[in-house]
């Protein structure tokens, strides 16, 4: 079976401290987080989160994943409010690499920390904001699939998220993308990639990298 995007759901105008899944997770799929501050996440269907990257703050991206999820309605809940967008993948199990990344140079193109994958099938997601002045159209450049951006937030940023599904190891994989060129804003992205693993899911902790360019 192939990597799926099940559902994802984002909120980033009203920073809450729960969002509900749209339709029940399915026994056995990922279900990823998003979080623009380090938070303890936790749900009503009762799954294991682990922290992949936290305490980046600052926007700069907080990512929790539950592999192997149980069937049902469900909802994430967070130790305190912040913006944050929820994913439900099929066929995945397991962390890979990834890596964060920070700049303050205004641009109209932009280009995100690269990543090398280790096997073959991967899942690559990721995310991208413009801190400031918000931003229309931003768009996401091929072969990743650009989920709809939103704006929010006390400072009008514009959030986009993408995703990519590989059937090689990739070297040196980065995101990119246009129409982010506000002056004086701040950017910061991430790139994460998942596998489904032979064995046990193997989950660790990365601390928050970065980049200024």
């Amino acid at each position: 079976m192939a990597i799926t995007l099940v559902q994802w759901r984002d909120n980033v105008s009203s920073s809450p401290a729960s969002l509900a899944y749209s339709s029940n997770n399915t026994a056995g799929n990922m279900l990823i987080v998003w979080l623009s501050s380090s938070r303890t996440v936790s749900d009503t269907a009762g799954n294991t989160w682990s922290g992949l990257l936290t305490g980046g703050g600052g926007n700069n991206g907080n990512w929790y994943c539950a592999p192997n999820c149980k069937a049902g309605p469900n909802t994430i809940n967070l130790s305190g409010a912040a913006n944050l967008a929820i994913f439900e993948f099929t066929e995945l199990d397991s962390f890979d690499v990834g890596g964060t990344g920070f700049s303050t140079t205004p641009r109209s193109t932009w280009s995100g920390n690269s990543i090398t994958t280790t096997h073959a099938t991967e899942l690559i997601i990721g995310h991208f904001i413009q801190n400031s002045g918000g931003v229309s159209n931003p768009a996401i450049n091929s072969p990743f699939t650009g989920l709809s951006p939103s704006e929010g937030g006390a400072f009008a940023q514009t959030y986009l998220w993408y995703y990519e599904t590989v059937s090689s190891i990739q070297t040196g994989l980065q995101a990119s993308g246009t129409s982010f060129s506000t002056p004086g804003a701040t950017y910061t992205w991430s790139l994460f990639s998942f596998y489904k693993g032979a064995s046990a899911p193997t989950l660790r902790l990365l601390g928050a990298t970065g980049c200024g360019t």
